[in-house]
């Protein structure tokens, strides 16, 4: 047994939607003939407006230069990207450190490039496994996570920190091995701890 759809659509919609198909399947042909016609004279103005000139492609903010416009949308992006993340880190930085220019704890570096986050507990892997690194300092930024267990120093001294900590190991013989390597078989001047 068929069952019938039911509208709940006016009388009057109802009538105007079937008039519509009805007078589309009449003139069905005469329509497409008419959009081919159209189409084979406009063809070249439509496709103008459409495909911008390279010279139209580079962005106001940044001048990029491009060669086709899909290297346009993937360096805009890329650029758009790495700017929004920057920002980020910069604001989180800022929070942890609670300097307007943020600075290593221990030797007072202020590249941007070279300042990471460290934590004092030794839970950033966790922390980076169960969330990536930038929905971490997103969290920073918005207030969700606090800044208490963290400090900011540059690469250079969160590797050290490590090492300190116990978290990363040289051999056992390292001091043997550097000996070796080096020329004049001096002992390093950093002390690392065993």
């Amino acid at each position: 047994m068929a069952v019938a759809f039911q509208s709940n659509e006016p009388e009057y919609v109802l009538k105007a939607k079937a008039y519509q198909r009805s007078y589309y399947l009449k003139h069905r042909d005469k329509k497409i003939a008419y959009q081919r016609e159209w189409w084979a004279k406009n063809k070249d103005a439509q496709n103008a407006k459409r495909r911008k000139p390279l010279e139209l492609l580079k962005c106001k903010r940044r001048n990029i230069p491009v060669t086709t416009k899909q290297e346009y949308n993937h360096r805009y992006h890329v650029e758009v990207g790495a700017e929004e993340y920057l920002r980020i880190k910069i604001r989180a930085l800022q929070m942890i450190s609670k300097e307007t220019i943020p600075t290593c704890q221990r030797c007072g570096e202020t590249d941007i490039r070279l300042l990471t986050i460290n934590h004092l507990n030794g839970d950033g892997n966790k922390e980076n496994r169960k969330n990536r690194f930038n929905f971490f300092i997103k969290r920073i930024v918005r207030g969700e996570r606090s800044t208490d267990d963290l400090n900011v120093l540059c690469y250079n001294h969160n590797a050290e920190y490590e090492y300190i900590r116990g978290r990363r190991h040289l051999p056992t013989n390292w001091l043997e091995v550097y000996k070796e390597v080096t020329d004049d078989g001096g002992v390093p001047s950093v002390s690392v701890p065993k």
